[in-house]
């Protein structure tokens, strides 16, 4: 009896799989590089191959340039290229945060620092990005209380902290020395100032203050900028060896002199360029016995 072939029907899924097999393995299986020539690949084999290596871009203008900034390249790798590069980024100064002096009453302090850094009053969570170079910070009205600001980096890391002195009550009657700023842009401080015990006065001290009158009778140690910028227009600091450019008296109009009249020391020599600028200036010596002659720069006695 012989063997008869019994007719086998694979349907549905069970055949799909069936053909999907017998297309990958066994006599009728295709390689890959078959398969790559079925979907479009044009090549021989080795260049199929070479085709499925990772290709590195020519890195060598990148090396050129960085070694062109002074910056050292152990090799031309792309590891190697990026290791030098964020070394030279560690190095890279941020710009410094700095601020905007306030004055009593503010709410608000501009800044100014590293763009995409961040500044927050210390304690806050919350903090403002810098942007354009500058920032503005909320605060509570500007008075005795120092006011602490957090600078933060891109990863928001502290990396400086700065105090801005809160006002100190100033009293003339006691005080020896008038602090760099210390009446600075206070439009309302008019009048008169008498200051009998002061010695020493800071840079920009009276800078935009509209006092009208200032006395300082002992002071000897004035930095060139301290009346810059002033509404002062009777300065009186007769112990104060003025000579040449060691005062600058621009006012806030930027006139380069803007006193009517100064009493200073009898040793002084006052600068060279007010008969030009300002003839009607009129400066004494300490006691208002000799005035200073602007067109020849020589003192010269006052009628009794």
């Amino acid at each position: 009896m012989q063997n008869e072939a019994l007719p086998v029907r694979i349907e549905g899924p069970i055949k799909v799989e069936a053909e999907v097999k017998a297309t990958m393995v066994g006599d009728n299986g295709k390689s890959a590089y078959e398969i790559a020539l079925a979907h479009g690949f044009v090549g021989t084999e080795e260049e199929w191959l070479e085709s499925l290596k990772v290709k590195m871009p020519n890195l060598s203008g990148v090396a050129s340039a960085l070694q062109g900034k002074n910056i050292l390249i152990n090799s031309g790798t792309l590891e190697a290229i990026l290791t030098a590069i964020v070394h030279a980024l560690a190095e890279q100064p941020y710009a410094p945060l700095t601020f905007s002096e306030p004055r009593k009453g503010d709410t608000e302090i501009r800044v100014s620092g590293q763009d995409g850094f961040k500044v927050r009053l210390s304690g806050n969570a919350e903090a403002v990005e810098i942007q354009s170079g500058s920032a503005t910070i909320r605060i509570q009205p500007y008075g005795a209380d120092d006011i602490n600001l957090e600078y933060l980096n891109l990863i928001d890391h502290i990396v400086d902290t700065v105090k801005i002195k809160g006002l100190v009550e100033f009293n003339p009657e006691t005080a020896t020395e008038i602090l760099p700023k210390q009446f600075y842009g206070r439009s309302d401080l008019e009048g008169l100032l008498e200051c009998p015990n002061v010695v020493k006065v800071g840079a920009e001290a009276f800078s935009g203050c509209d006092y009208n009158i200032v006395k300082l009778p002992k002071a000897t140690n004035i930095d060139v900028d301290a009346f810059n910028g002033s509404e002062i227009k009777v300065l009186e600091i007769p112990s104060f060896v003025w000579k040449d450019d060691n005062l600058n008296l621009r006012d806030k109009f930027y006139n380069k002199y803007g006193p009517n009249k100064i009493i200073v020391a009898d040793e002084s020599v006052p600068a060279s360029d007010i008969g030009i600028n300002r003839v009607d200036l009129e400066i004494y010596n300490h006691d208002a016995t000799k005035k200073w002659n602007v067109f020849t720069k020589m003192w010269e006695k006052t009628e009794a």
